[in-house]
């Protein structure tokens, strides 16, 4: 094997290259002293040593134009400093699919996996970028295409075979979920994985919800509710319901809540006795509750009314009327504001000291049936026509559109960081970056 002499040349003139080739992109290069050793550097294909060139040329392995650099006559290979092995970036490491060796990416680029603005690695060839977030590395990836069509999806929690009903965050790092499939998962946010599948309900799990640090409870449409301890996967109770609620809530006292036909129900945890009901939309079915300060309880039902119910008094304070069709969905906003998904494809602001609706926000094509805020002037939406919409709760402006969903989206759940958690009719649990 025949090595090429070394040429020690110190060159004072400018770097940048005065009549670039069209389909070419020239970088400038100020000439500096290097700190590695040319007698380090061989060719990456036949492990040639490297000379000096002085000339204009594409680098073999960013596709850029440079001035100075390394040549291998023997390959008839080009290398600039920065895809030297020798610095700081180690991109020797690094590599797209095609081989071409990648560049450090000196500007953020939109990631297709977690939807970030970072930096990190890329070929500008082949367009393939390497985020440097800690997301992205957990997934092990040699490169990643930036496609920022993608609308936002992080990452997929699959593992489901039915309509996923429901999702809840536990213990700040675990991700419940419910599905018509009976069985209920225990999911690490962290890195997407199943972590745990309750097995007991022999029919559709229709609701989860809190009771404590360890345990959860279930529902399901035969009626029947189950206590789990969520860090050993065991069923601790199982008791029978005389009704089959379509929305449960936890409450204060050993109590919870529950939604069935024109009944708000009050059972005690311990034995499903019924502490009290509540009747508050004659004979409509209610859709879904919410509970306000443990003082007030508001419901939406298939009249398109939502009602303002004293919990103790069991009396109803207020009605707002606009809706023209069922109310399905509600969210606190502040203290003295709500809103409402409807089936009528609209939300609306509600102020509860004035009972006037403050504002309409339509866009949606279908049902909205489920709500979020992700700050106060913000609220995320789900709807039967699969998508998730961003609004902004002032003017009622649609900021987002996001898609990925193949149908109804159920639930979706607030994180930090601006990412939340959707939940879908199409068996999948997907993360966002909204």
């Amino acid at each position: 094997m025949g090595t090429t002499a070394l040429l020690n040349v110190n060159c004072c003139k400018s770097d940048i290259v005065s009549t670039p080739t069209s389909d070419l992109i020239i970088v400038s290069e100020p000439m500096e002293a290097r700190s590695h050793s040319l007698r380090k550097e061989r060719c990456r294909f036949d492990d040639h040593l490297f000379s000096w060139c002085s000339e204009p040329f594409k680098c073999t392995y960013c596709h850029l134009t440079r001035k100075y650099g390394l040549n291998c006559h023997n390959c008839d290979t080009y290398q600039c400093f920065d895809c030297d092995t020798n610095n700081e970036f180690s991109f020797n490491t690094h590599y797209c699919p095609n081989k071409h060796l990648l560049t450090n990416c000196k500007e953020l680029k939109e990631c297709n996996r977690c939807l970030l603005y970072c930096d990190g690695y890329e070929c500008i060839a082949c367009k393939y970028f390497i985020c440097t977030s800690k997301i992205c590395r957990r997934f092990n990836s040699t490169s990643v295409k930036v496609l920022p069509s993608l609308k936002g999806i992080i990452s997929s929690f699959i593992g489901h075979t039915k309509s996923v009903n429901l999702i809840i965050l536990f213990a700040n790092t675990q991700l419940i979920s419910c599905s018509d499939d009976t069985t209920i998962k225990v999911w690490d946010i962290n890195n997407f994985q199943c972590i745990k599948t309750l097995l007991g309900h022999d029919a559709e799990v229709i609701n989860v919800v809190e009771l404590d640090s360890e345990k959860i409870l279930s529902s399901s449409s035969d009626k029947v509710i189950k206590v789990w301890n969520v860090f050993d996967g065991s069923c601790t109770k199982t008791m029978k319901l005389t009704v089959n609620p379509s929305c449960i809530l936890r409450f204060i006292n050993n109590q919870i809540i529950g939604c069935c036909e024109s009944f708000i129900y009050f059972w005690k945890v311990d034995n499903l006795n019924v502490m009290k009901e509540l009747y508050p939309h004659k004979n409509e079915i209610i859709n879904t509750i919410y509970l306000l300060n443990e003082t007030y309880l508001i419901s939406g039902s298939e009249d398109s009314t939502i009602k303002l119910t004293g919990i103790e008094s069991g009396r109803t304070n207020s009605t707002l009327v606009g809706h023209s069709a069922g109310v399905l969905s509600i969210l606190k906003i502040t203290e003295t504001k709500i809103a409402s998904g409807s089936k009528d494809n609209t939300i609306k602001i509600w102020d509860l000291i004035e009972n006037t609706c403050l504002n309409t926000l339509m866009g949606h094509t279908n049902f909205v049936k489920c709500l979020i805020l992700e700050n106060e002037f913000q609220i995320i939406s789900g709807s039967y026509d699969e998508t998730i919409k961003i609004w902004d709760a002032k003017n009622g402006s649609c900021l987002k559109t996001i898609e990925g969903h193949t149908d109804v989206v159920n639930a979706i759940i607030d994180l930090n960081d601006y990412k939340f958690i959707s939940a879908s009719r199409d068996q999948s649990i997907k993360l966002w970056f909204a």
